[in-house]
């Protein structure tokens, strides 16, 4: 799309190009881009939260949203536990669903429960582009959970391995999906 901008600009004379800018085309044509991305989220969020509440009402309600962030490749969306749960509890509610595969549960000290954080990927089959991240606080309970929604599957591949090699310096994992099964789920 941008190549196309650049290519009509390219063709313009200077003169042309002058009042092109002057007023404000590309501010124009980013900010319908911007807003057609906004959108984008917002119909996927919307899709997320529907078939959250159905399938996993214990954990997922529409009135719990604490934050919603949209970013270039990704929109991140805050959840509060209505009931705070404990970390094998919420990892039991996660491994339920079919089209969720855990990637990690880390433990960074077996004497307490504070610190544990696990990750969980939807399936790339089922054709959803979604990550859950959540962590105890200090009384070794969740309290939220965050949901990252992709924009592709190439952006959500490269996020997970990311987040793999970072929970690797943070202690002991009690599992962690290996690389070759991460890569076979998106292939």
């Amino acid at each position: 799309m941008f190549i196309y901008l650049f290519i009509f600009i390219y063709v313009l004379s200077a003169s042309e190009r002058r009042i092109l800018f002057k007023y404000g085309f590309c501010d124009i044509f980013l900010s319908t881009f911007a807003a057609k991305l906004i959108y984008m989220f917002e119909a996927l969020m919307q899709q997320f939260d529907i078939l959250a509440c159905l399938q996993m009402p214990r954990i997922f309600k529409t009135d719990h949203i604490i934050t919603k962030e949209i970013y270039d490749d990704y929109a991140l969306v805050e959840y509060k536990l209505e009931n705070h749960i404990s970390m094998d509890n919420l990892l039991e509610l996660l491994d339920d669903q079919t089209e969720i595969i855990l990637l990690y549960h880390n433990v960074p000290s077996k004497d307490v429960d504070f610190g544990q954080s696990c990750c969980a990927y939807s399936n790339p089959r089922y054709c959803h582009m979604l990550k859950f991240n959540s962590h105890t606080n200090g009384a070794g309970l969740c309290t939220s959970i965050y949901v990252t929604i992709y924009s592709s599957l190439e952006y959500m591949y490269i996020a997970l391995q990311h987040e793999v090699q970072l929970i690797m310096t943070k202690g002991k994992c009690d599992y962690m999906r290996s690389g070759k099964g991460l890569l076979a789920d998106f292939f």
